[in-house]
């Protein structure tokens, strides 16, 4: 396991870096198999912490989060890491790939600014998930074809519209309980960069980038993806009643 998480944060660097132009300062990985010795390591390298119960139960059910100094978290003892992978539905190593490149573009946004201001989780989740899987294709570990197929099982669970999953609430509430609402963020992600130079990933930035820098995010979507978000919101549910076929 440590081999993978060492050569999984290799390739994440080197693959999201080279297509975001963004390089995490000051990296750091932790990997525990104890959620509590893991969220310990948390709560030293965290400032300031509201809540610690509340925190503790929360991260606890996670199978990686970040930290606020450009440190990812790992919880080697969460069915996410041990079984299966709960976003791609693969197997058990492409699974963990897929959780680190994840988790680095999370990174990545959080060196861009993009977590000062309001956005939708639906956009950064799925940015995050569409980023992991171009890497794990862009790799050679896993097909992109596979996963895309993956999330369109993944997603029939969510009855809820993508509108209603803007905030961490609506997003966390979406679905059943094993993570369904980040192939349906997967997806619509997938859908809004299409035919985008570059996968779109450099759009992908070019809105954090926007964000950060205090635009507010509708308006910011509208410049970097030519539409606003409700003219996306009706287009993408128009794909999504017709299978997630154009």
């Amino acid at each position: 396991q440590q081999e993978q998480i060492r050569d999984g944060t290799g390739k994440a660097v080197e693959l999201i870096s080279a297509s975001t132009g963004v390089k995490v300062k000051n990296l750091s990985v932790y990997a525990y198999g104890d959620s509590d010795k893991l969220i310990d390591e948390y709560f030293k390298n965290t400032l300031v912490v509201q809540d610690r119960d509340h925190t503790r139960k929360r991260l606890s059910r996670a199978t990686a989060f970040i930290g606020e100094r450009g440190d990812i978290y790992i919880n080697c003892a969460s069915d996410g890491w041990l079984v299966n992978s709960p976003i791609i539905g693969g197997p058990v190593v492409e699974g963990r790939y897929n959780t680190i490149f994840h988790e680095y573009f999370h990174l990545t946004q959080k060196e861009l600014g993009f977590f000062k201001a309001e956005f939708p989780m639906w956009l950064n989740e799925g940015s995050c998930q569409y980023v992991a899987a171009k890497g794990l294709a862009d790799s050679g570990l896993y097909d992109f074809a596979k996963i895309r197929s993956g999330n369109m099982i993944g997603s029939k669970s969510v009855k809820e519209q993508l509108r209603m999953m803007e905030t961490v609430g609506g997003f966390a509430g979406a679905g059943e309980e094993h993570a369904d609402e980040y192939p349906l963020g997967f997806l619509a992600v997938e859908y809004l960069v299409a035919g985008r130079p570059d996968s779109g990933i450099p759009d992908l930035v070019k809105f954090c980038q926007e964000v950060g820098n205090g635009t507010p995010w509708q308006e910011a979507f509208s410049q970097v993806f030519g539409q606003t978000p409700k003219d996306f919101y009706d287009s993408f549910e128009k794909y999504r009643q017709n299978g997630f076929v154009a």
